[in-house]
């Protein structure tokens, strides 16, 4: 029987990582469109720059090594890898609200974190 180690291909790895962190701030775009008013285009090159800066450093700081753990101790399914990055939605967002970011802003972190990480097991693993 095949394992999963034996059908990962890098290159879907690799962008996973780039295109995964990038739903971070389409979230936040969305929150802000839905709750308050917002800009348009302008707002969105903002949040885009402003937000994943900061997902793509919790990508790089807390995923890599949770890609690897995960890996390591052979867990391999889909909420698997969304569980592990609702979490580090929520410490980045929660680390973000020591900043000023909102309560809600916490709870939109950790939601956007759980649909980065399905996002980036669709692209790294189907």
């Amino acid at each position: 029987m095949e394992s999963l180690v034996a059908k990962i291909v890098w290159p879907r790895i690799l962008l996973g990582f780039v295109i995964a962190p990038l739903v971070v701030p389409i979230c936040y775009f969305v929150y802000t469109a839905i709750t308050e008013r917002n800009q348009g285009a302008s707002e969105f090159v903002g949040t885009l720059v402003n937000y994943g800066a900061y997902a793509y450093l919790f990508a790089l700081v807390l995923g890599l090594p949770a890609f690897w753990l995960v890996r390591r101790n052979g867990y391999t399914g889909l909420w698997t890898y969304a569980l592990a990055a609702g979490v580090i939605g929520l410490v980045g967002s929660g680390l973000m609200s020591l900043i000023g970011l909102k309560v809600a802003g916490v709870l939109v972190g950790t939601v956007s974190g759980v649909v980065a990480g399905i996002v980036f097991y669709l692209i790294a693993f189907l």
